[in-house]
């Protein structure tokens, strides 16, 4: 399954949960962190294996994360580490946040109104028509491979055969 990590406040609930349903779906995993998670590694190690194990990640800019310099620190690294990573990094960000200077040259973004119903709708298919093609994607390499398999499966097969 297409796994995607979201990186958010909490304090944005009302907005994150509903995206995270819309994944769900469409069958693609959101990874929504918490600090609390009782994941017995600490938090860099938990958030770096949550990412590596991520198709890509998605980023929500808003004032409770620019608001917070935890928070904010926590999600520039975030993003940070994922563009190390190379996984795709998409970050929506709120209007009137400001956009970190890395993120103008390192991923795609976009802005979004939360106070203008059109403007939410838009992002959330935004959301949808990416994680539709993340998942897309990892279809058609799980497709891929057991085609691989079942050839090598089946040249294993004759070449037994052959060998009677």
């Amino acid at each position: 399954m297409a796994r995607v990590f979201i990186a958010h406040s909490n304090k944005d609930e009302w907005l994150i949960n509903p995206i995270a349903d819309n994944l769900r779906l469409i069958g693609v995993e959101p990874y929504l962190a918490k600090l609390e998670d009782p994941t017995p590694y600490p938090l860099p190690q938990k958030l770096d294996l949550a990412i590596e194990s991520s198709s890509a990640m998605f980023a929500f800019l808003t004032p409770n994360v620019e608001n917070n310099k935890d928070t904010w620190d926590i999600v520039n690294w975030e993003i940070s580490s994922a563009y190390a990573k190379k996984k795709p990094v998409y970050v929506f960000v709120e209007k009137g946040v400001n956009v970190p200077i890395m993120v103008n040259y390192t991923v795609v973004y976009a802005t979004y109104d939360p106070f203008d119903q059109q403007s939410l709708n838009k992002m959330i298919a935004r959301v949808k028509e990416i994680g539709s093609a993340l998942k897309r994607s990892e279809d058609i390499a799980k497709a891929a491979f057991t085609i691989v398999a079942l050839i090598l499966g089946l040249g294993l097969f004759f070449t037994a055969l052959a060998g009677d």
